[in-house]
C-alpha cells in the first residue's frame, strides 16, 4: 500500500488534512481502521472494550476535525462569490472614488438641450413618449459620416478612453449621461472576457424573434434576451418576464454567472455614489413592490434594477432609438465588451446632443434611455461586440404609486380631494424626478 500523505515530511496538518481526508485512499484508510477496531474480540475483557471505545472516539474525532477544516476552507473559497451576491443595500457608496474621478475628468456641457424642456416625457411622468429615433431607415452611420465638419450631421466627437468618469451636463446643470470609469485591471478584463465567452457560447442555445419589432436592430446580427420584472404590453399588473424553456435555461445560467453578478454589483456601487437620491428612490419603490408580490424576482440580488438585457451579438449595434417604457428620470446601465476597435466603431451616438462618444470595450455608460435618444456606430465585419444592460420599467412605479392597482380602478375609487392631490403631484413629478439626479455643482463640491 502506498504511504499515506499524512506521514509525508512536508504535510501541513491544518492546511492539507481536508484534502487527504477527502481522497478515496484516506477514506478507505479510516474505514479500515474502523474495521480493525470492530474486529477486537469481546473475549479480551473490559480492557479491550475500553481500548475499542477510545480508538473509535479518536477516529470519529479525526473525521470531525477534517470536516470542519474542509468547511472552513470552502467558506474562504466562496468569499469572492459572496461579495458578488451581496444585496444591493449591503454595497457601500464610494465617495473617495467620486472625488478623485470628478477632479480628473472634465464635464461635457450641452448648451442646446434641457431635460426639463426638451425631453419627450409622457404626461404622467412615469414613462417616455413613444417617438422614433433619428435615421431609423437606411444604413447605419459611421463615425466619419457623423463627425464630418462638411457633412450633413456635424456631430462632435468625444474621444473617451475609459480612464476617468465624465458626466454629460444639460443647460440647467443636471448630469444626465455618465461615461463611467471601470476598474480596467487584469481581473476586470478577465471578467469581461468571461462574459463575452458566455454570451458567445449561449447564443446557439437561444431562440430569437425572426424580426426586431422595436426597429433598433441593425440586421440579423442583433440578438437579445431580457429577464426580470416588467409591466405593460398587455400586462395589467407586474409580472416576471416569460421565456420558453430553452431561453429560460440560458437566462438562469447567465444571471448566475459571476461576471454578470460583478457588473451588476459595480453598477449598484456606482449609482449609490454618483446618484444616491435616485438609488434610494428606486430601492424604496422596488422594496414595496417585492414586499407586496413575493413571486416577483429581480435578475440580480445585488441590484435594484428591475430588469436586465443580454445582447448576444456577435455584432451588437443599435439604431438610434428611445426606450420609452423605462422610467424617464432613471438611468440605464450599459456595459459593452468584446473584441472590436473602439476607435473605428461601437461608439455611442446621441443625436439630440449631436455627440459621437468613443465607447471602449469593458466600460460602462449610464443614461436615461426613455428620454435620451441613443444608438451606435457599426463595427468592422470581423469584430465581435456584446452588451449587458440594466433598466427599470416606469409602469412599475406608477403601479406602486396607485396603491398596487390599475389606473382605471384607482381613479374610480379615489375621492375628489385625492384626485386634486394626484393632479398636483403629476404636474410636479417630472421636476421631482429630475431632482433625484445629481447636478454638476453637487459633484464638484464632493471633489473639494
Amino acid at each position: 500500500m502506498a504511504p499515506s500523505p499524512l506521514h509525508s515530511p512536508g504535510f501541513r496538518f491544518g492546511g492539507d488534512l481536508w484534502k487527504v481526508m477527502a481522497s478515496p485512499q484516506i477514506s478507505n484508510d479510516v474505514d479500515c481502521q474502523l474495521d480493525a477496531i470492530d474486529e477486537i474480540s469481546p473475549d479480551d475483557g473490559a480492557t479491550s472494550r475500553r481500548a475499542k471505545q477510545i480508538a473509535r472516539c479518536k477516529v470519529s474525532s479525526k473525521r470531525n476535525r477534517s470536516r470542519k477544516r474542509h468547511e472552513k476552507w470552502l467558506s474562504k473559497q466562496g468569499t469572492v462569490q459572496a461579495e458578488a451576491c451581496k444585496s444591493a443595500s449591503d454595497i457601500p457608496p464610494r465617495p473617495a472614488t467620486l472625488a478623485s474621478q470628478i477632479a480628473r475628468g472634465e464635464a461635457i456641457h450641452t448648451d442646446t438641450f434641457s431635460l426639463q424642456r426638451n425631453a419627450p416625457v409622457a404626461r404622467s411622468g412615469w414613462v417616455g413618449l413613444n417617438v422614433s429615433g433619428l435615421d431609423t431607415e437606411g444604413h447605419p452611420r459611421t463615425k466619419e459620416e457623423l463627425t464630418n465638419p462638411n457633412g450633413k450631421y456635424k456631430y462632435e466627437y468625444v474621444d473617451w478612453r475609459g480612464d476617468c468618469t465624465i458626466p454629460l451636463v444639460d443647460e440647467d446643470g443636471i448630469a444626465f449621461v455618465y461615461l463611467v470609469k471601470t476598474p480596467g485591471d487584469k481581473r476586470w478584463r478577465q471578467m469581461m472576457d468571461a462574459a463575452s465567452e458566455a454570451l458567445e457560447k449561449e447564443r446557439g442555445n437561444c431562440s430569437f424573434p425572426v424580426e426586431d419589432t422595436n426597429g433598433r436592430s441593425m440586421g440579423q446580427k442583433f440578438r437579445q434576451l431580457s429577464t426580470g420584472i416588467s409591466i405593460g404590453g398587455g400586462q395589467e399588473k407586474p409580472l416576471n418576464l416569460s421565456a420558453n424553456a430553452a431561453n429560460a435555461a440560458v437566462l438562469h445560467r447567465l444571471t448566475n454567472h459571476s461576471a454578470f453578478h460583478h457588473m451588476s454589483g459595480f453598477g449598484t456601487g456606482w449609482m449609490k455614489t454618483w446618484v444616491p437620491r435616485l438609488w434610494r428612490f428606486l430601492n424604496d419603490n422596488i422594496t414595496l413592490l417585492l414586499g407586496k408580490y413575493g413571486k416577483l424576482q429581480l435578475p440580480f440580488k445585488n441590484s435594484v434594477m428591475a430588469a436586465a438585457a443580454f445582447n448576444f451579438g456577435p455584432q451588437t449595434v443599435c439604431r438610434a432609438h428611445y426606450d420609452s417604457g423605462n422610467l424617464p428620470f432613471s438611468l440605464c446601465l450599459i456595459f459593452a465588451f468584446g473584441d472590436f476597435d473602439a476607435d473605428r466603431g461601437g461608439h455611442l451616438v446621441l443625436p439630440n446632443q449631436k455627440k459621437v462618444i468613443r465607447f471602449p470595450s469593458g466600460s460602462m455608460i449610464a443614461l436615461p434611455s426613455a428620454v435620451c435618444c441613443h444608438g451606435n456606430t457599426p463595427i468592422q465585419l470581423n469584430e465581435k461586440r456584446y452588451s449587458f444592460t440594466q433598466f427599470t420599467a416606469g409602469g412599475l412605479f406608477r403601479w406602486v404609486d396607485q396603491r398596487f392597482t390599475t389606473q382605471k380602478k384607482y381613479e374610480s375609487k379615489r375621492s375628489k380631494a385625492q384626485a386634486l392631490a394626484d393632479e398636483s403631484r403629476r404636474l410636479k413629478r417630472w421636476r421631482m424626478g429630475l431632482g433625484l439626479l445629481s447636478t454638476i455643482e453637487e459633484l464638484r463640491a464632493l471633489s473639494l
